[in-house]
């Protein structure tokens, strides 16, 4: 009986283990799917080419005349859509400024600028399904905007921030994959009232960072490779919620007043209960195989 026993424990913790090494596998397939993605994004980055002139907008008469459809209602907004801009180095391949018409930019390839997509002074605007990659600064830029939204846009390789917004309020960032911006996937800067819903942030510095940002909601945002997930310096009231984000250092580094926050982040290392696992079998392996060599010597 104990025999059988001592079988049926053995099995278990090598299914047990062999459970734990799929998931690890699992886990790190993420890695491999980034890697997959950046070859084939390079790939598109050859691939892409100036066929359209840089947008400049500077009020609601030059948004009707750029549009390519709409009128600028909620239910009609203006449609700029399907350009590929190459910046040569400009300040930005769309500048818009000072418009408060519902507008839409979408379907655009945007690169090689100072700013991908620059907005000040916007309200009622949405930004979804581009690509935005290789500015020298920001992919999306927003200042004294309010009320808009960005949705679904992949944003990588800009050499400091995927989106960041200055003074920026009631902004819906959502969807989007936001990665190898070499020092933040998301900044806002004494922006508030913001919801930032869903996002994959993945090979920053900071996934996250908010400078006196206040009244905030950040959930379901996930992603790899950040040195840290969240920085917050002299904020309050914000909500986290369902982040879960695998990094490189400590999972959250808070300054300043960053009272009234709630957080709930998931990281588990596969690799530590791996380990854990196999030093408990041996364990018991060992202190059976005493039990047993003891019990032989007493029966002698």
């Amino acid at each position: 009986m104990k025999k059988r026993s001592y079988n049926f424990m053995l099995l278990f913790y090598m299914v047990f283990m062999l459970i734990v090494i799929n998931l690890h596998q699992s886990y790190n397939s993420d890695s491999f799917s980034i890697s997959n993605n950046l070859e084939a994004l390079e790939k598109f980055k050859i691939k892409a080419s100036s066929n359209n002139k840089i947008i400049i907008i500077n009020n609601n008469y030059e948004l009707n005349k750029t549009a390519t459809s709409g009128n600028g209602t909620l239910s009609n907004p203006y449609i700029i859509e399907d350009f590929t801009i190459n910046g040569n180095g400009s300040l930005y391949c769309i500048l818009i400024n000072n418009t408060n018409k519902f507008f839409t930019i979408k379907d655009c390839t945007l690169f090689n600028s100072t700013n991908g997509i620059y907005l000040n002074n916007v309200s009622n605007g949405e930004i979804s399904n581009n690509q935005i990659f290789d500015n020298l600064k920001t992919g999306i830029y927003m200042i004294d905007s309010v009320n808009n939204s960005i949705l679904i846009n992949t944003i990588y390789d800009n050499k400091i921030y995927g989106i960041f917004s200055q003074e920026s309020n009631l902004t819906k960032i959502t969807g989007n994959h936001i990665y190898k911006n070499n020092y933040t996937g998301i900044y806002l800067n004494m922006s508030n009232s913001n919801d930032v819903v869903l996002n994959s942030i993945d090979c920053h510095q900071y996934a996250l960072f908010l400078h006196s940002s206040n009244h905030s909601s950040f959930i379901y945002n996930e992603g790899v490779n950040n040195q840290y997930s969240i920085k917050q310096i002299n904020c309050v009231d914000n909500t986290f919620d369902e982040n879960s984000f695998k990094i490189i250092s400590p999972s959250r580094t808070i300054d300043g007043d960053s009272s009234d926050n709630d957080y709930e982040e998931i990281i588990i290392d596969f690799t530590i209960v791996l380990v854990l696992c196999f030093l408990v079998f041996l364990v018991f392996f060992s202190s059976r195989r005493k039990l047993l060599t003891k019990k032989k010597l007493t029966e002698k």
